[in-house]
């Protein structure tokens, strides 16, 4: 199955960040970022509009099922990134 990633960081420079948030969907459910996930996120990268971000992340997430209730299963989960960095937007 496929997996899709979704993850944000504050910061607009290389090292480590906080992890924003993280949202993973996975053939068995998907992971939250939850007030009890450890999570750190790592840029190696970090180009003009229009150039890669590159990084990784890792730490532990709580598995819901796809209809939104708990597993009761922590994972640990790492992965890398790299994107093109589009222009800024403020939400």
């Amino acid at each position: 199955g496929k997996y899709y990633i979704t993850v944000s960081f504050s910061g607009k420079e290389t090292g480590e960040h906080t992890t924003d948030s993280i949202y993973i969907t996975a053939p068995q459910g998907y992971f939250n970022q939850t007030f009890k996930s450890k999570m750190s996120t790592t840029v190696t990268e970090y180009g003009e509009v229009g150039e890669k971000i590159k990084g990784s992340f890792s730490g532990t997430l709580p598995l819901f099922n796809a209809d939104g209730s708990s597993t009761d299963t922590v994972c640990g989960v790492e992965g890398t990134f790299c994107v093109t960095r589009k222009a800024d937007t403020s939400f």
